[in-house]
């Protein structure tokens, strides 16, 4: 059998699944009268027609799927969905060209946030529900992907958790399709309770939405050109953002554990990935609070500075990318840690970004262990996780994933510099690109600024970008490889 065909025959459900989730915006257009509710209809039959097609000519069993095939298949997924979520974006009155309309939609799917539509505030409705979509679509593959998916592939040393999610599934979730329900239950019921909370705090109910799937999915996508900015006068709108966008950065495994066989809620505080997430956020804020509070001008009381600091901290460092202020303006130290922060990440298992939290605590183990060794060449020291002993197999996964991170953002930074942007503005696309965090510096990627004018193939680069910092590179390398090919089983 081609080996090719079950896979075909998977995406061509999950096209399907697109689709059908076209025709929710089509809805609400039609309903509310708006004349554009056609562009998602053409959408949806020209995806449903074609991924109709491919099903037929590719009818496979399920189960035959091997590990060669899984990898081709996550990478395919986030290639093929940006393709024809996109396609909205091209038949509207905003007339996206597909290189545009394939960055916007990775840029939803992917989390990042980053957005080449302006006069949000006008846009048809349905077209930012459908943005929102994309981004509550692409948190739940996020996190299916980093419990079910990345520990099968050993991507960056998450086969650590392999045993951790596979006894979960043991339990009561005996196949990965009754995992993702659980996740996709888990998740909505975060969703609505975010969206329930923003519009106690004074948003409308369809900003409540929207902002909701953004905040769960840690993705960024707002309905308005100012981002939060247009909330500041509603404070408890930045305290429910930065709550959820805390929840979404904690791995979704211990939602499961916290409430099976019964609730629990100290196996937040047991897990080591946990505790370290709020000791950086909470540690980061109030220095950075400090900092501001007594070098800027103005009248502003510590418990707001606290309160916009904490929410653009958090933003950064699950990689949401809201900004309920003008970084740019604050004291360089500010957005210099926001940066580590963003390059930082969440915790695995979440829908944030970045590096995440357990390769930063291992490397600081093994820093530590190499200087236990310049001081005692013959002692025998392990490295722990947990209370587990680390395989040398997830030590050199997690060593070998900072190095390519660190020269793939290099490369990136190269790459963009090619295009005529300057150091700066190139180093910061790439970090915020790689991490998925819709932040960035200066003109061009700051909260002031506009993507527009960049070139397509910056755009291109861009998107590429994104697909790479979300399946953490190794998904994508291990596919030019030769040997992948080879012996095809």
């Amino acid at each position: 059998m081609n080996p090719f065909r079950p896979i075909f025959y998977v995406l061509s459900i999950l096209l399907q699944a697109l689709a059908a989730m076209m025709l929710i915006p089509m809805a609400f257009d039609y309903v509310s009268g708006h004349p554009g509710w056609s562009i998602f209809l053409i959408s949806a039959v020209l995806t449903s027609g074609m991924a109709f097609f491919v099903g037929l000519m590719n009818r496979a069993p399920l189960n035959t799927i091997t590990l060669r095939q899984a990898f081709i298949f996550t990478v395919a997924t986030w290639f093929l969905f940006p393709a024809f979520g996109g396609i909205p974006f091209m038949v509207s009155s905003l007339h996206l060209s597909f290189v545009e309309a394939f960055f916007e939609a990775t840029s939803g799917l992917t989390g990042t946030g980053y957005t080449l539509i302006t006069g949000l505030d006008t846009l048809q409705p349905g077209l930012l529900l459908w943005r929102s979509l994309l981004q509550f679509l692409g948190g739940v593959g996020i996190i299916v992907l980093a419990v079910a998916i990345m520990p099968m592939l050993s991507v960056g040393g998450m086969q650590l958790f392999q045993r951790e999610s596979s006894d979960v599934s043991d339990k009561f979730m005996p196949r990965v399709g009754s995992l993702a329900l659980t996740i996709l239950i888990t998740y909505s019921i975060l969703n609505i309770l975010c969206a329930l909370g923003y519009r106690y705090a004074g948003m409308s109910a369809f900003d409540a939405i929207n902002h909701a799937m953004s905040t769960v999915a840690a993705g960024g996508f707002g309905t308005h050109d100012t981002s939060f900015r247009y909330f500041q006068n509603y404070p408890l709108v930045e305290w429910n953002g930065t709550l959820f966008m805390i929840l979404a950065g904690l791995p979704f495994t211990l939602y499961f554990r916290a409430i099976s066989p019964k609730i629990n809620l100290s196996v937040f505080y047991k897990d080591t990935q946990v505790r370290a997430f709020f000791k950086i956020l909470i540690g980061s804020v109030l220095v950075l609070s400090l900092i501001r509070y007594l070098s800027e001008t103005g009248n502003l009381s510590f418990s707001e500075v606290l309160r916009t600091t904490f929410f653009n901290a958090t933003s950064s460092m699950t990689g949401t990318g809201f900004f309920s202020r003008d970084y740019m303006t604050w004291a360089p130290l500010t957005f210099v840690v926001f940066y580590i922060l963003m390059f930082i990440g969440g915790c695995a298992g979440s829908a944030a970004s970045g590096f995440k939290i357990f390769r930063v605590q291992i490397m600081v183990r093994l820093i530590g262990i190499q200087l236990k060794r310049l001081l005692q060449p013959h002692g025998v020291f392990l490295p722990y996780y947990n209370n587990r002993v680390l395989s040398q197999n997830v030590v050199d996964s997690v060593v070998s994933f900072l190095f390519i991170h660190l020269l793939v953002a290099a490369f990136f930074s190269l790459v963009f510099a090619a295009y005529g942007l300057d150091m700066v503005t190139s180093l910061a696309m790439a970090i915020s690109s790689l991490a998925c965090v819709g932040m960035g510096l200066g003109d061009i990627t700051g909260p002031a600024g506009s993507l527009k004018p960049l070139s397509d193939g910056v755009k291109l680069w861009m998107s590429l970008a994104m697909i790479a910092g979300r399946l953490e590179f190794l998904a994508i390398l291990v596919l030019f490889m030769p040997r992948f090919w080879k012996e095809w089983k």
